[in-house]
């Protein structure tokens, strides 16, 4: 073994002092050796990054590589590094290794790593992982979560040393923030899930062609399709038709929708449901941009207005009767294509946490003001209060109805009747953690229905005197 690496020694001085590098032929003829033994320190020498070989025709020049010191270079890394010979014990190790294990230098290097006195039992676990690396002949890897909630992927590959030995190279690379992020991201993604799937609004993705990719629990309950039944498939021959009963060509319209147009943003058409009820739904169409700036789908949130439109139909038809009925349907039609969804977010003691535009427009109240207190002691009158907090407390038992009517006060006094869709956000042990209510004003729409009664009175009062 002495022989051996004087010998590798003597090659590599010998190429020290010919830098510009030598073939195998000059360094055998230079130390009186065989063109095969110098041929075989050669192949260790390159193995362990001595030296450097490079080919001019059939020629091969050996020269000395330039090498940063191993210890400096792994002490820089900014991963924990270890290096095993072959009896597991530890040649080199890192400050950052040796911080995982909970150990000083002198109490690792040289140690088998099977008697290293660790006693935590995570650590134990990756210290046997590492003991199966002798029957390992390739690069590899595996990942590791330590007790104190941190994550690390091992990579190791097998290494020559200079004397020709085997040994392992371990390299921990920390995932911890990347898992954090990971976990934060799917949190995420589920709070939104749960707020979309609750909101209380028909929500959809189509891409451009109108292909649908996303149909959320309240689409599917309002249409009749379940979720693998409407995917992929088109809107027109599904929830839409390709004319409205009016004849209105919805095909060229859902078109110029799914190019991006802002033209269509806010709408009001004919759908179908699955049955073939004919219902109205207000939209609102927003296009998806893509990492290239252009649309890639439109997002679609729908509101059923199919009522409104009945009344809007009723009223159209008794419009010649009196003048003063049109132009109060009129009104009310101008009040009602104006309202968007009110969307009310609660924590359980039925303080506000969020409060949109729609609401700020509908009480008055801008969203810093209400923030952080009760509803009851807000926009609610005081003689509902007590019925109110009763039915809340009820919704977050889950006894009581997710459908409710309650009236609100304006900032300047005036009352507000709003119609809700409720539904409780609960965390992943099925605690409630927020109310979510989306509301329609539909003051006018109550007020136009009792001046359609007083309407319909007075035409019958009107049609006795004449028959009299």
């Amino acid at each position: 073994m002495v022989r051996y690496r004087e010998e590798l020694q003597q090659i590599k001085e010998l190429l020290k002092r010919n830098s510009q590098g030598m073939s195998i032929t000059e360094i055998a003829r230079e130390l009186g050796k065989n063109m095969h033994s110098v041929g075989r320190y050669l192949d260790i020498l390159q193995a362990t990054g001595q030296v450097e070989m490079r080919q001019y025709g059939m020629a091969k020049v050996f020269s000395p590589s330039q090498r940063l010191p191993l210890a400096a270079m792994i002490n820089f890394a900014g991963e924990g590094v270890m290096v095993l010979d072959a009896d597991l014990r530890a040649v080199m190790v890192n400050d950052y290794f040796l911080k995982i294990l909970g150990k000083d230098r002198d109490e690792v290097t040289g140690k088998n790593i099977h008697h290293l006195p660790i006693a935590a039992l995570d650590i134990q676990e990756l210290l046997e992982e590492l003991a199966r690396l002798p029957g390992e002949k390739t690069e590899g890897d595996f990942e590791i979560e330590l007790d104190d909630d941190r994550f690390f992927k091992v990579k190791y590959a097998p290494t020559v040393f200079e004397d020709g030995n085997q040994g392992f190279i371990v390299i921990l690379i920390d995932l911890t923030e990347c898992k954090r992020a990971e976990r934060a991201l799917q949190e995420s993604e589920k709070k939104y899930r749960e707020l979309v799937e609750n909101a209380g609004s028909i929500i959809l993705k189509m891409d451009r062609k109108g292909n649908i990719t996303f149909f959320n629990e309240y689409a599917q309950e309002y249409f009749g399709y379940r979720e693998e039944e409407i995917l992929g498939r088109n809107v027109i021959g599904t929830i839409v038709s390709p004319t409205e009963a009016s004849g209105r060509d919805l095909t060229a319209l859902m078109q110029e929708i799914c190019s991006g147009s802002d033209r269509f943003r806010l709408n009001e058409n004919e759908n179908i449901t699955r049955d073939g009820r004919r219902v109205w739904v207000r939209w609102s169409n927003r296009a998806i941009i893509g990492d290239d700036g252009t649309p890639t789908g439109i997002l679609s949130i729908g509101n059923d207005i199919t009522e409104r439109r009945t009344i809007d139909e009723q009223l159209t038809a008794r419009g010649e009767a009196e003048e003063a009925l049109r132009r109060e349907r009129d009104f009310s039609t101008a009040i009602l294509d104006t309202v968007d969804a009110l969307v009310l977010v609660m924590d359980t003691r039925g303080r506000i946490v969020r409060f949109n535009t729609a609401c700020e427009k509908a009480t008055g109240y801008a969203s810093a003001e209400v923030l952080g207190r009760t509803v009851w002691e807000t926009i609610l009158p005081g003689e509902e209060a007590a019925s109110v907090q009763s039915a809340f407390a009820d919704l977050l038992a889950d006894n009581g109805s997710r459908h409710a009517r309650n009236h609100w006060i304006t900032k300047d006094g005036a009352k507000r009747l709003i119609d809700w869709s409720n539904a409780v956000l609960r965390d992943r042990d099925g605690n409630a953690e927020y109310v979510i209510g989306t509301g329609l004003d539909i003051t006018e729409q109550e007020r136009a229905a009792e001046e359609l009664q007083e309407c319909r009175e007075k035409v019958r009062l009107m049609q006795e005197n004449e028959e009299a």
